[in-house]
């Protein structure tokens, strides 16, 4: 049996150092041992297995008020401190957040039970702290200019990074004074501050940490929150991608106040009842799992609670410290990664409504294919899995319905490579239509060419072509920018139906017919671009579409004002937003599928092949 040396284990971990030897000072100013939540595990994981694979460490993280992170930054801070020669740097919004970060890593020092065992004696001096062994760390605030410029630290704490200024040129600064070796680190915490600037968009740019950046018995633990926050999908190098952290309200021990059986029946009879905690439902709706003591709790990490404990917590909260205003709650408290941007910063569409779409992608959609039968214009759905899908599809064409299919290009097929490339739009939406019974059926997506889509404009035609004629031979609606006029010239060419446009000539004082739509908000066009995103605000705060598709919502959910446009925030894309909202306005213009309905069976032998769809549907041909 091979022997471990105790001492090697607590220096390779910082966890296990923390809860050995580590000591923090609590709210009252008393010193005392620390146990990791699970927001904290989650740190320590992802950092250990980055040292395991030898490969730079770059985390952002996403916090809940008073968990921690900064605790647990420090303790990871402090330990590579002490293990190597290191220069170090804590950089805060402003002073005082530095110096309270600093004040952590002194009292880790001032109170390490492993002294002796590693490292060096210390010494505050100023505004920094030094060690005999030559390792450093030093404050700066974002408001200092280029003064991390000269330095060239293995070792970065941005912490509240949504709340510099000028974040985004001093984050730039930031990332390029780290060195090029395995062995740095940085990493950016922050409460959110709104959906743009440097924090927000290297948010939407990072990914999710992989099963070995997980705690043990967590992997995947991100995936209740992929659809509304996705991996930014980029073909990038793991080792320079940004890793996301993060854990909602309800995955803390202490997120829950003590009820008795009156109490608790009180919280479930009265669930939204008033205003100012209202969004209970959804959170059971969204997060409701049985706990191994059969009771009903938020998330699947707490134990020995229930989820009336957990939402008297939260009324409790929103009364006492966000002045009974429940969008603070979700920007100091998120219960996911997207919620507390919309709730800080000036989003264009409603939040309510943002949430309630939100629900609506956790429902089924399906992958696949479409062939078309040769010298017919009849078209079979063929299911595939999800990474081999050329389609993804919400509804099957129904006779009397009536489909219309838009197009947003990328501006020009060069903008489909590079760093972050731009992406075409291929939706499908139906009109709302009303059953002979009297049920009302909403305008809908329908469909979608499976994205990020980044296809050649010829390519691009063949989808959309044999997408219009899956859906009947349905109209197209490209949008006329560059790469617009190329996709709609060759699409004519093999007899794609394209949408007119109705436009008044100045010069002859008629209304002239032109193919595709323009977007523009120009003197010649109008503020069209304007009048049709503000449509589209109408139609998603009535609730007047549905719209399950999770990339339309997660765009929906980054659109955001910027002085007076209204454009995708940092790091989003807004594609699918534009590509919506020129469908929603033109509905009008959809034509009607008359085909009759034939079903066929994929055979047998087949569908365990294919992986089918979320839903097991079999192709269908119309």
């Amino acid at each position: 049996m091979i022997k471990v040396d105790p001492d090697l284990l607590i220096q390779a971990n910082p966890g296990l150092w923390l809860e050995t030897y580590g000591k923090i000072k609590n709210a009252k100013g008393k010193v005392e041992r620390v146990t990791m939540n699970i927001l904290q595990r989650r740190i320590n994981a992802a950092f250990m297995a980055c040292r395991k694979k030898g490969k730079p460490c770059y985390i952002i993280g996403l916090k809940p008020r008073k968990r921690g992170f900064s605790t647990m930054v420090s303790a990871i801070h402090y330990t590579e401190l002490q293990k190597n020669r290191y220069e170090g740097v804590i950089v805060g919004n402003k002073l005082a957040t530095s110096l309270t970060v600093l004040e952590m890593l002194k009292v880790y020092a001032d109170n390490d039970g492993f002294k002796g065992r590693w490292g060096s004696a210390h010494k505050p001096i100023g505004e920094a702290i030094r060690w005999e062994h030559g390792s450093v760390v030093t404050l700066t605030t974002a408001k200092a200019g280029d003064s991390i410029r000269s330095q060239t630290p293995q070792f970065i704490h941005g912490t509240e990074v949504a709340h510099w200024d000028g974040e985004e040129e001093f984050l730039l600064g930031l990332m390029n004074a780290l060195p090029d070796m395995p062995g740095v680190s940085c990493f950016l915490e922050s409460t959110p501050e709104g959906d743009a600037g440097g924090f927000a968009s290297r948010w939407n740019n990072a990914r999710w940490p992989t099963d070995d950046e997980c705690p043990r018995g967590q992997e995947g633990y991100y995936k209740k929150w992929a659809a509304s926050c996705p991996d930014n999908g980029e073909a990038m190098l793991e080792d320079q991608e940004f890793i996301r952290i993060f854990a909602a309200w309800f995955e803390f021990e202490d997120a829950r106040t003590t009820l008795d059986d009156r109490q608790r029946k009180h919280i479930e009879s009265t669930l939204d009842q008033e205003p100012w905690y209202d969004g209970e439902r959804q959170l059971i709706e969204l997060y409701g799992e049985m706990g191994p003591n059969g009771k009903m709790r938020l998330g699947n990490i707490v134990e020995g609670t229930d989820v009336w404990e957990q939402l008297a917590w939260r009324r409790s909260t929103i009364k006492i410290k966000c002045g009974r205003d429940p969008k603070k709650f979700d920007q100091e408290y998120p219960r996911d990664p997207s919620s507390c941007f919309l709730a800080s910063g000036r989003t264009v569409f409603d939040a309510d409504a943002i949430e309630y779409y939100k629900g609506l992608v956790l429902g089924r959609r399906e992958f696949g294919a479409i062939n078309r039968q040769e010298g017919t214009l009849r078209a079979t759905w063929m299911p595939t899995c999800e990474a081999d899908a050329m389609f993804w599809k919400w509804e099957t064409p129904k006779r009397g319905c009536a489909y219309l299919i838009v197009i947003d290009t990328a501006e020009g097929e060069d903008q489909t490579s590079g760093e972050d490339p731009d992406r075409h739009s291929v939706l499908v939406l139906r009109r709302a239509y009303r059953e002979p019974s009297g049920v009302l059926h909403k305008m809908a997506v329908v469909a979608r060419v499976a994205p990020p889509c980044r296809v050649p404009i010829i390519s691009l035609v063949q989808l959309a072509d044999i997408l219009s004629i899956y859906y009947g031979r349905c109209v197209v609606i490209p949008e006329m920018n560059s790469s617009g006029l190329a996709y709609m010239t060759a699409a004519m060419m093999i007899g794609t139906p394209i949408w007119k446009r109705q436009e008044w000539n100045k010069l002859s004082g008629k209304t002239d017919e032109k193919f595709g739509w323009r977007t523009t908000d120009s003197q010649d066009y109008g503020g069209v671009r304007t009048v049709v995103i503000s449509m589209l605000q109408g139609i998603l705060r009535e609730r007047d579409i549905d719209v399950m598709c999770p990339n339309i919502v997660w765009e929906l959910s980054k659109f955001v004002q910027k002085g007076r446009r209204m454009e995708a925030g940092s790091g989003a894309h807004d594609d699918d937003v534009l590509a919506l909202a020129i469908g929603a306005y033109n509905i009008e213009s959809a034509t009607v599928y008359g085909e009759d309905f034939v079903e066929r069976r994929v055979p047998k032998d087949l569908e365990g092949l294919m992986g089918g769809s979320e839903s097991g549907m079999d192709a269908h041909s119309w």
